[in-house]
């Protein structure tokens, strides 16, 4: 499993990437897909349990991450917070 360099890669927002959840039962179908045309791909972490960790450079519970999304990114982005 490849990790990921540092923040700006973990959230930079260049075009032509994506980040995919994927139930591990299809990871490598999928995989097999993008390498079948071309498009470049690699496995960054795996999902699941009650913390969002990216080793290095992330770790935080879920609940946390879910809070500042619902409240700083709106204001970030010039709208207000959203309920959730």
């Amino acid at each position: 499993m490849s990790g990921v360099a540092d923040h700006s890669e973990l959230f930079g927002e260049t075009p032509g990437r994506a980040v995919l959840c994927v139930d591990p039962g299809h990871v490598e179908a999928v995989a097999g897909g993008f390498e079948s045309v071309g498009v470049p791909a690699r496995r960054i972490g795996v999902a699941g349990g009650d913390r969002m960790i990216v080793r290095g450079l992330v770790d935080l519970s879920v609940d946390e991450v879910a809070g500042r999304w619902r409240s700083v990114l709106p204001g970030a982005l010039g709208g207000g917070t959203t309920q959730g």
